[in-house]
């Protein structure tokens, strides 16, 4: 049996993701991703298959959804945890304009979640 602590590690590890990418806290979303993670998938009908820089170097070039006023919303659909793995799935409306469903892959290592991979698509 999962240990409840487990499910709320990766919620936080989510609800992080959520606030760094609102903000554009690309800091809080480095401690939110493992150093080698991939992320990968569709926006706006181009596949993008490497890291997650590119995502913190838009956040940094743009003003955040927080500072632009934007009716961002995040609500986690999912969480499910097996040993030292997770998975969770996020659905976001209106992070610079998007709308996105997000899949994360989590491991617990040395005691902490990290995301070591995010697939994604833009809905518009």
């Amino acid at each position: 049996m999962q240990s409840p602590n487990d499910y709320a590690s990766v919620r936080t590890v989510i609800e992080n993701y959520i606030e760094g990418s609102f903000t554009a806290d690309t800091e809080l979303l480095k401690r939110c991703f493992h150093p080698s993670a991939l992320m990968s998938g569709y926006y706006r009908g181009d596949l993008d298959i490497g890291s997650p820089q590119p995502f913190y170097d838009q956040l940094e070039s743009e003003p955040s959804s927080k500072s632009s006023g934007e009716a961002y919303q995040a609500e986690i659909s999912f969480i499910h945890v097996a040993g030292r793995m997770a998975s969770a799935g996020l659905v976001e409306a209106n992070l610079l304009d998007t709308n996105y469903v997000n899949h994360f892959q989590l491991l617990k290592i040395e005691d902490e979640w990290r995301i070591i991979s995010k697939i994604y698509v833009d809905t518009f």
